[in-house]
């Protein structure tokens, strides 16, 4: 695989590709260049295509069709280090980016048909910063989302839409992050949403703009081990 024009005299006799499973899992290929050349049929699965490979370090102007049934793992364990501009149209994007521990920067990524984001950087333990601080509307579970991320220090300024149903160990296992300022929650979820968050200390100017006609903050911060200090928005 360190010749892509071998690739290429197998790709000009192919019209569409049914299946990419594993298909260059732990080899040493350090291209995606192929997904631009091949015409993926539709419910063809990328899952865990690249995943382990240590010469694919960047990604730049990718297009992942909604032909696509799947990028699960696409690039798990990969040597990521630098993602720019990934749309991807498909709807399982879970553990896309897991394990990639050299990822340090992904600048301009989208998943607009998927609904979950779990697990999507879970080990990546180069991040120093979230890559993604406004959880879209069609994201409906974030779990494992920033676990294992113990370069990250910060979350502040975070935004979560107002329709998330799952948010189990968002930030576990990440100790180093103990900012949590001027977060926005959107939902009714409020009351657990924070539970278990142990790393962080500070949360200050928290937004909360969900209200119903009874609220309860019982047991809201249960867990929170750390938590130094704390204070609502204005507007909350």
């Amino acid at each position: 695989f360190s010749n892509p024009s071998r690739l290429d005299n197998v790709l000009n006799h192919i019209k569409s590709v049914s299946s990419m499973e594993y298909c260059f899992y732990k080899t040493s290929i350090d291209s995606t260049e192929i997904l631009n050349n091949i015409n993926i049929q539709s419910g063809c699965s990328l899952a865990y295509c690249f995943g382990f490979c240590p010469n694919i370090t960047t990604l730049s102007d990718v297009t992942i069709s909604a032909s696509a049934s799947s990028v699960e793992g696409l690039f798990q364990g990969s040597g990521l280090t630098t993602v720019t501009n990934f749309e991807v149209l498909c709807q399982n994007v879970i553990g896309l980016f897991k394990d990639c521990g050299k990822l340090m920067t992904v600048t301009n990524f989208t998943a607009p048909n998927t609904t979950s984001y779990k697990s999507l950087c879970e080990g990546c333990t180069s991040l120093v910063n979230p890559p993604i601080t406004v959880i879209p509307d069609n994201i409906l579970d974030i779990s494992y989302m920033y676990k294992n991320c113990p370069s990250m220090v910060s979350i502040d300024g975070m935004v979560f839409n107002k329709n998330l149903t799952a948010w189990e160990g968002f930030i576990a296992d990440s100790p180093n992050i103990v900012s949590a300022n001027s977060i926005t929650i959107k939902g009714s979820y409020y009351q657990t949403f924070f539970n278990e968050w142990t790393s962080v200390k500070y949360m200050n100017n928290l937004l909360t703009t969900f209200i119903g006609k009874s609220m309860s903050f019982n047991n809201m911060f249960n867990g929170m081990t750390n938590l130094e200090e704390f204070s609502f928005h204005d507007d909350s």
